[in-house]
């Protein structure tokens, strides 16, 4: 008998990224795979088809048994032609690490978070990477974007490692890949690049953050450009490396897929 599992859609309060001011536009966001290593294996591996085409259906990670949370909606019918759409008009209502509000949606998967169960998740005593294949589409208005982030998400207390890589269309209307570290318990965010693109640089990008050695809890980011499925560029590093467990009680963190807008301070 299958086990049950639940997923909630309901609004939670979470992270996303910089700026202020009102909607302008939504941005929806593509994806067609999200995948997971893990010491140098395949962990997780999702093209969001047959069964899985709906988020509310079971996953296994590892071996282990687990699901998504869905931020906001993504109703089932968001698979079209191999693709998952993420709309930002459909997330929940979210605020930085600074305290600038945001509107949110997409899916973390809900791997182990037991700090005493060293053996599986996505804990300090692995290596492991994370990357999405993102159809590569101008987000739809200023401050809005698309990407991935590992976070120490779901703890009791509020998460002082998210980081993030993402694909973001910034105040002044440029079109850049931001790096970012938020600190929700420090109440900090800091930008560790932002790199320029052409929208005409593919048609596709795949985004990867990847903790590469024991030796070190630092976390690096590439994007790499494809076209027509091939690629269009080498694996392009971004900014230096993030820590993702510096402090005692984060042995975790978890991997997820988003999309975001901008949204009305409270009040207006």
């Amino acid at each position: 008998m299958r086990r049950p599992f639940w997923l909630s859609l309901a609004t939670l309060l979470l992270i996303t990224l910089g700026g202020a001011g009102p909607t302008e536009a939504a941005t929806t966001a593509f994806i067609s795979r999200f995948t997971i290593t893990r010491d140098g294996q395949p962990f997780f591996d999702d093209t969001f088809s047959g069964e899985s085409a709906s988020l509310a259906t079971p996953r296994l990670a590892g071996g282990e048994p687990t699901a998504y949370f869905v931020v906001g909606s993504i109703p089932d019918g968001s698979v079209v032609h191999g693709r998952l759409s993420v709309r930002s008009a459909n997330g929940a209502l979210s605020a930085t690490a600074d305290g600038e509000p945001r509107r949110q949606a997409g899916a973390r998967l809900l791997t182990n978070n037991d700090p005493k169960n060293a053996r599986a998740g996505l804990k300090s005593g692995f290596i492991f990477s994370m990357s999405a294949l993102f159809e590569f589409v101008v987000p739809g208005g200023p401050v809005e974007g698309y990407g991935i982030r590992f976070g120490d998400f779901g703890s009791g207390h509020k998460p002082a490692h998210v980081i993030h890589l993402f694909v973001y269309r910034n105040e002044a209307d440029g079109l850049v890949i931001r790096y970012l570290l938020q600190d929700f318990a420090a109440g900090t965010k800091t930008i560790v690049e932002d790199v320029p693109v052409s929208p005409a640089a593919g048609d596709q990008i795949r985004l990867t953050l990847s903790r590469a050695s024991l030796q070190t809890s630092d976390v690096t980011a590439q994007y790499q450009f494809l076209k027509d499925g091939t690629p269009a560029s080498a694996p392009l590093s971004v900014g230096t490396g993030v820590p993702i467990f510096s402090r005692g009680e984060n042995t975790w963190t978890r991997a997820e897929f988003f999309v975001f807008e901008q949204a009305p301070a409270p009040g207006r």
